[in-house]
């Protein structure tokens, strides 16, 4: 089992190697006590990932480390590949955003291919 600090800590390392990897500024926001993994679209649009400490736990728990590094860069792919809860409805994002969100989910499918 794993300590709400090191799920912390290990997430935070994944999503900044992610970043690197697709060649995007990712940030760390706190909103209302909840943590967001965020990256910002050239006008301001916003895909974000909650996270769930209690969820990361589970979907690491008996893996090694670097087992568990992998699951977690699947989940967190999976989630900003998408508009998910935090961010910017796909409705009120600019076309230039729209672009850049098209081209980001092939980006980050690219990360666990």
């Amino acid at each position: 089992m794993w300590s709400e600090f090191k799920l912390m800590e290990v997430a935070s390392r994944v999503f900044g190697s992610i970043c690197n990897q697709i060649n995007q500024q990712g940030y760390i926001e706190n909103r209302s006590g909840a943590k967001y993994f965020t990256i910002i679209a050239p006008c301001g649009g916003k895909r974000c990932y909650e996270v769930n400490l209690e969820w990361l736990e589970s979907i690491v728990d008996g893996w090694n480390e670097e087992r568990a590094k992998w699951e977690m860069a699947k989940d967190i792919v999976g989630q900003l590949s998408f508009a998910s809860f935090g961010s910017t409805p796909l409705l009120e994002l600019t076309d230039e955003d729209r672009v850049f969100f098209d081209g980001l989910t092939d980006k980050l499918f690219s990360v666990i291919a």
